[in-house]
């Protein structure tokens, strides 16, 4: 790591929020818990895990290590799991269980929890690999943190995790499987705090190296230093510990590494002889101040709006109450010094004006009755007389409408926002609408179901024009645009001309009209336009990029759309992990969106063909694979499907390199959710070959009912319209019985009923109960009328 000092103006700012904390009662509970901390309970945990002699992955004790943590935690009041997963060693192909501890420590809200952290595992030697320093140290603090907290009873407002991770040495695995896990669990964190390697010293005073989400570093910076003097350097961002899992996945994080790097890193001579217990001991207050300073802090307050004001001198900032707070805390810094620091008592909006500066780091907290503060919103304000860019824009397709929606924007002097719209064919942009400025949502209504693009534009009351937003696409749910074909960003696979790639996509366009769209960083929301989406790759190029559409195509697939997967191997559409065989748990996309409990791959398999009792042959087109493979695909994966998808395809080949033949390659659902799902890339088959899936699974299911209801019976009057729990459906004509039948959007029957005519002379009223249907667009036919509703 790079050596840096922080910046002379913000240790001086430090030092003098330290005199004050000295003094002020709402540090006290954090000083009477971190004075606990002893070098002696310290020591014991280093020597322990130093005598297992090796901590490496590989290690047939790392099942011993981990009971010897969990039982630790345990001791100490944790409600603790052992989080499995496996690990893959590629020198020999061979696969490692491995075991991250999880202690829980249970809070008396339900804030997102706070986490404290550090590998178990040793390397590089499986003989002699004691790893005191790297990472026991480490492991220490978080025992010591379970204790103190064991010790004195401390009830935090938030739940704790203490937590090792295994397999760090080889790659972070331990940690990033977990940050995946609650990610996808969709469970929120309010820090991470990874320690890794705090106890070889020779500086005096102690130093010691942290790397922390700037959101978070005034708090975190003040709390570290609690205890007494510590020299806190920050350096230049770190991927090399664990810490860098969290933050990939969005999670707040601060990291504590030791300042004199350990002459004993990855030797067997690194052994707790030559550690600095005292110096272990004083990075492990700092963090046990944070860990339960964090825990104990009030929620982040919901800010409404925080940007300029509109004078180019001043900025404004309105926000929801938080439960618990007597007050809020409102700082505003400018390069280190501070322009604003005051309590807000009985409002929540605050306007400051007579700032001459550019932008501003605008920081508000919740305070507590003892005056602790909470978790901070931080938000950098342009100061400008220009109005600024309006914010995450989005376009929602509907089966009538595409509601624009984005973030209210946070000044005080707009007069107006500019809509924007052009056409599929267009290249300028026609002004479509002038809204209210503190609007976030405006409907369009277009006629057909091409694709739309719009932007938006902020005006003030002078008369000054802001810049424009990013263009977004969208267009209207009618699914009656054929097939949409989602391909590599570069458009041809590796080594293929283009004339080979349109052939392909020719092929395609003889069953359906289709359309193909090249992935780039930006893929519109157009997907409800379309009756089938195929989406594409070659060698899962598109992998972060189905991640990032996964709420519209689960929003697409759920409404009716046919989405066919089709690429090398499925499973990394949700992840940059090379692994090839897993078994995902259910909260995790693969399994609850693609269906796939698990994928298994042996290196060096073959396919010829994809057979199939029910759907068309797929037959491997020996003109794209090399010639040394006999016209076989080297290296696939196999899926094991969970309801409602099934198995549709099987594996085949001649040759004698046949480990996974009939092992399933694809699989299929008809039925809602409409998902086929394959483990090869469909541009490796013939092109005929491919068109016949298509239109088998077309024929077979892959369509909706609504153009079809919609476009041959006459219209049928509803009211209201949207509907609440009751809907009114006028009758008329010269027909005794009226046949009611309601559907939704994928032509699934919900509800059939007869009623009689009273007075088949006039116009008559039936009024029908919905209220078991959820929210959502619904079919309604009577005889032979039809019409669509929505139900709120």
């Amino acid at each position: 790591m790079r050596k840096s000092l922080i910046i002379s103006v913000a240790f001086v700012a430090l030092n003098s929020c330290w005199l004050k904390a000295q003094t002020r009662e709402p540090y006290d509970f954090l000083l009477d818990l971190t004075e606990l901390v002893n070098p002696d309970s310290l020591a014991r945990t280093i020597l322990d895990l130093e005598a297992f002699v090796s901590r490496h992955s590989l290690n047939p004790n790392r099942t011993e290590v981990a009971a010897y943590i969990q039982q630790r935690l345990e001791d100490y009041g944790c409600d603790t799991e052992l989080d499995t997963f496996p690990y893959i060693d590629q020198n020999n192909g061979l696969t490692y269980e491995q075991y991250n501890v999880i202690g829980k420590i249970y809070g008396s809200t339900s804030h997102p929890p706070v986490l404290i952290g550090a590998h178990h595992d040793s390397c590089c030697r499986t003989d002699s690999s004691p790893g005191a320093d790297d990472n026991a140290s480490g492991v220490a603090a978080v025992i010591e943190a379970a204790r103190i907290f064991h010790q004195t009873g401390f009830s935090p407002r938030r739940t704790v995790y203490f937590c090792t991770w295994a397999a760090e040495e080889q790659g972070l695995h331990g940690s990033k499987n977990y940050a995946r896990k609650l990610s996808q669990l969709g469970i929120p964190l309010d820090l991470a705090i990874n320690l890794d390697m705090i106890a070889t010293n020779r500086s005096n005073p102690f130093k010691v190296k942290i790397e922390m989400t700037s959101e978070l570093s005034e708090q975190a910076l003040l709390l570290s230093r609690l205890n007494g003097e510590l020299g806190l350097v920050q350096g230049e961002s770190t991927g090399n510990s664990d810490h860098a899992s969290f933050r990939q996945f969005g999670y707040p994080i601060l990291y504590f590494h030791e300042f004199d790097f350990s002459p004993h890193y990855h030797t067997p001579r690194d052994l707790f002889v030559h550690l600095d217990m005292n110096y272990c001991a004083r990075i492990s207050q700092a963090a046990l101040a944070n860990l339960a300073g964090f825990a104990n802090m009030l929620l982040s307050p919901t800010v409404v709006a925080a940007g300029n004001s509109g004078s180019g001198t001043g900025i404004y900032a309105e926000w929801q109450p938080v439960v618990g707070a007597i007050g809020y805390k409102a700082k505003l810094f400018n390069n280190g010094d501070t322009l604003l620091d005051t309590l807000i008592h009985n409002n929540l909006s605050l306007r400051f004006e007579g700032l001459s500066v550019d932008y501003a780091r605008f920081t508000l907290a919740a305070v507590d009755s003892s005056m602790f503060e909470g978790i901070p919103f931080v938000k950098s304000i342009q100061l400008s007389q220009i109005p600024l860019s309006l914010n995450e824009l989005t376009a929602n397709p509907q089966y009538n409408e595409i509601e624009l929606i984005w973030q209210k924007a946070p000044e005080l002097d707009l007069k107006e926002i500019i809509v924007m719209l052009r056409g599929d064919n267009q290249t300028l942009f026609d002004t479509l609408a002038r809204v209210n400025p503190y609007l976030t949502n405006f409907s369009v209504f277009p006629e057909n179901s091409q694709t739309y693009y719009f932007k938006l534009q902020a005006v003030d009351s002078a008369g000054n024009y802001g810049p424009e937003t990013a263009t977004i696409g969208g267009a209207l749910a009618r699914f009656d645009r054929g097939l949409l074909v989602i391909s590599d960003a570069t458009g041809n696979p590796s080594g293929f001309t283009s004339d080979s790639v349109g052939q392909f996509f020719a092929a395609l366009n003889s069953v359906t009209p289709t359309t193909v769209l090249r992935a780039g960083n930006t893929i519109p929301n157009i997907f409800k336009a379309f009756q089938m989406v195929l989406w594409h790759s070659t060698k899962a190029s598109l992998s972060q990029k189905m991640e990032k559409n996964l709420s519209f195509l689960r929003d697409y697939v759920q409404s009716g759309g046919g989405l066919i997967i089709s690429t090398d191997y499925p499973q990394k559409l949700f992840s940059n992990a090379n692994l090839f065989s897993a078994t995902y748990p259910v909260q995790n996309p693969v399994y609850s969106f693609m269906h796939v409990g698990q994928t298994s791959y042996i290196s060096g398999s073959y396919l010829q063909q994809a057979q199939s009792n029910t759907a068309p042959l797929l037959r491997v087109d020996p003109d794209k694979v090399p010639t040394n493979q006999n016209g076989n695909i080297r290296d696939f994966c196999s899926l094991q499907p969970v309801p409602p998808l099934e198995i549709c395809y099987t594996a085949f080949t001649s040759l004698a390199q046949n480990q996974m033949n009939s092992s399933s390659v694809g699989i299929v659902s008809f039925a809602n959710p409409k998902l086929c799902v394959l483990g090869v890339p469909l541009f490796f088959f013939e092109h005929q070959d491919v068109a016949n899936l298509v239109q088998y699974l077309i024929e077979q299911g892959f369509s909706t009912a609504i153009s079809t209801l919609l476009e041959t019976r006459k219209t049928l009057r509803v009211f209201p319209n949207p509907a609440g729990h009751l809907l009114n459906v006028i009758a008329e004509g010269n027909i005794l019985k009226v046949n009611i039948k309601i559907y939704n959007l994928q032509g699934v029957k919900l509800i059939s009923l007869e009623k009689k005519r009273l007075d088949v002379q006039n116009p008559e009223t039936f009024i029908l109960d919905i209220s078991n249907l959820s929210a959502g667009a619904y079919i309604i036919h009577v005889n032979d009328k039809t019409a669509l509703f929505l139900k709120n």
